[in-house]
């Protein structure tokens, strides 16, 4: 029988530090996966303040999930921002498109003006197709209408225009482009012209701006005149330059037209002083 030994209790093994690593798992188990289920649903829609809650307590307890928070918070913000600053400019296009005000308005204003101008014109052509009556071939006979016209602005511009210094040609050049009472109203006219052109030396040229033919009826029309008028004063040495607007009433003898009346719109005509 061997002798008994002695019982020495047995030493305790030395623990043994071990540094654990963050993220590390036990051997044999499974590391725990963030769930991804209410991230898929949270970028399918926009969440509501419950989920926000919620997702905000899952961030202060797991910093993975607080990132994937984060980042659905701002993607559903951002997006919120660009639907609210698309309603605005929806609507500003809406109203642009209801109401486009900048060139259409100049557009408008220049449609009234030239409608203005063409009811003028149309009225002023019924007008000449209506006077005297319907034989006015103002309108009509483009030769003729052309004839009186350059004719009658020719006269005017020599009636009117003399120099001082030869006023004796003027009115003899006049006498071949007037007829009948006009002859002795321009007669009693240049007597004044006679008397006051020397003593102011005076010159004075008239240019017909503008003419039209109102009325043409066989060998008599009535010419609209626009004319202006520039005096010289070698006294004064001053210049003046004045318009003036008159109807000229004209006859056609021996091919050539003549004037016979002239209106300056002031109720008094040409040759009723000679009558």
């Amino acid at each position: 029988m061997p002798p008994p030994t002695r019982y020495r209790p047995s030493q305790a093994p030395t623990p043994r530090r071990v540094t654990r690593r963050t993220g590390a798992t036990r051997q044999g188990a499974e590391p725990e996966r963030p769930s991804t289920e209410p991230e898929r649903r949270s970028a399918e829609r926009e969440p509501r303040p419950a989920e926000q809650a919620a997702a905000s307590a899952t961030a202060s307890a797991d910093p993975a999930s607080a990132v994937s928070a984060s980042a659905v918070s701002a993607g559903s913000a951002a997006a919120s921002a660009s639907a609210a600053s698309a309603e605005p400019r929806i609507s500003r296009l809406g109203a642009l498109r209801g109401r486009p005000w900048s060139v259409p308005v100049a557009l408008a204003v220049l449609a009234v003006l030239l409608g203005g101008f063409a009811v003028w014109f149309a009225a002023n052509a019924r007008h000449l197709q209506n006077t005297t009556s319907a034989a006015n071939t103002a309108l009509t006979a483009g030769a003729d209408t052309s004839a009186v016209n350059g004719q009658v602005a020719s006269a005017v511009n020599t009636l009117f225009s003399y120099d001082y210094s030869n006023l004796d040609k003027t009115q003899q050049a006049a006498h071949g482009l007037l007829v009948g009472n006009a002859v002795c109203e321009y007669d009693a006219l240049f007597q004044v012209v006679r008397q006051q052109a020397p003593q102011q030396h005076l010159v004075v040229t008239v240019t017909v701006t503008n003419s039209g033919v109102e009325a043409l009826t066989g060998n008599r029309a009535r010419v609209l005149v626009f004319a202006t008028q520039s005096s010289t004063s070698a006294v004064t040495k001053a210049t003046s330059t004045a318009g003036a607007m008159f109807a000229v009433d004209a006859v056609r003898q021996g091919g050539r037209w003549r004037i016979e009346n002239i209106d300056t719109f002031t109720g008094n005509q040409s040759g009723s002083a000679c009558k």
